[in-house]
């Protein structure tokens, strides 16, 4: 007697992802934002970040009339995009103020676990370090019963990056195994709470510019190179030399990371938090004419004045692994200027 799932069933019964509403990010990411999965999207201010997430956020309201979704702030502001939504939008959005990391590592473990001192000191350093005071609601009655099949933390590299010096000298370990140690335990706990919700989580983090290249040959990012113009900065590709009619591979000077990575923690064992990530997406300003045909994108000189437009950088797919590009270039053609 068999006990299995039959695989059709389980292809019938798999959600829809979640659109983020651009038609060809959606097309690179395999139809959207998957359930039981986590994304990263990285870039600098003002490029698009939380435009992406609100638009994320509300077509998932619109295809689905009894859906949640919580909206994790550390910075105490709540996005205006959604703030000026229709009524019946905002009312099935929570939002929460965050300020430390240890808060959100707290928060998780009341999530996921019957009781939120459950956790061993082997698995959670943090616990000693755990705030008497927890969470602070910004707008709508947050209900720690409530689940979310959608969830947004917008800033995680800001919490970690400002509270990691004090967590290394608790601790007594790098600052580099310090952010790797507490990394590995939040997504672990956001893991558990996606397959217990058959959620997503959408993290938002800033970009840094550096020069540190990993030693498993760098990343998607290494492709690019940093140009700085006093208020953004620009990227543009810069990778090949050819001599001898031989292509040699030359890294760029500066490259922009994922604040979670480019910080003052810099190390090799960030791949042990990364596989708990699905899909990371950078983005980043192009101003190249010959990129921009290449991707058939209206966002030229016309949409801000001086030949810049958005880009999004799509990390594959870790169990993509054999392709032979670990990245793709899709067109990112919103007009925040």
């Amino acid at each position: 007697m068999s006990f299995g799932v039959p695989l059709s069933q389980l292809i019938v019964n798999a959600p829809k992802p979640i659109s983020t509403g651009l038609t060809a990010l959606d097309n690179e990411l395999d139809g959207g934002f998957r359930y039981k999965s986590s994304y990263e999207i990285y870039g600098i201010p003002g490029i698009g970040k939380t435009w992406l997430a609100s638009e994320t956020v509300k077509t998932y309201l619109q295809e689905n009339d009894d859906g949640k979704v919580l909206w994790i702030t550390t910075s105490g502001v709540a996005p205006q995009m959604l703030l000026r939504s229709e009524a019946e939008v905002k009312e099935r959005i929570d939002y929460i103020r965050i300020t430390k990391f240890t808060e959100l590592l707290y928060f998780y473990q009341k999530q996921v676990m019957s009781e939120p001192d459950s956790i061993s000191q082997s698995q959670s350093p943090a616990e000693s370090a755990m705030p008497s005071t927890g969470t602070e609601a910004i707008t709508n009655d947050t209900n720690s019963n409530d689940s979310y099949r959608l969830v947004i933390i917008d800033g995680l590299s800001r919490l970690l990056n400002l509270q990691l010096h004090s967590l290394s000298k608790k601790n007594c370990t790098t600052l580099h195994d310090t952010k790797c140690r507490y990394l590995i335990i939040l997504m672990t706990l956001i893991t558990k709470y996606n397959n217990k919700n058959n959620a997503c989580h959408v993290i938002l983090n800033d970009s840094m510019n550096t020069t540190y290249v990993p030693e498993n040959n760098g990343g998607a990012e290494d492709e690019l190179e940093m140009v700085e113009d006093g208020f953004n900065f620009f990227v543009k590709s810069h990778n090949y030399l050819y001599e001898n009619n031989k292509r040699r591979r030359v890294y760029a000077p500066n490259v922009i990371r994922s604040a979670l990575v480019a910080n003052n923690a810099l190390g090799n064992r960030d791949s042990r938090w990364e596989i708990f990530i699905k899909r990371r997406i950078g983005i980043f300003w192009e101003w190249e004419d010959k990129v921009t045909r290449n991707l058939d994108t209206e966002c030229s000189k016309k949409a801000t004045g001086n030949g810049r437009c958005r880009v999004a950088l799509v990390h594959k797919d870790r169990q993509k692994s054999s392709q032979s590009l670990n990245f793709s270039v899709v067109p990112f053609d919103i007009d925040l200027d």
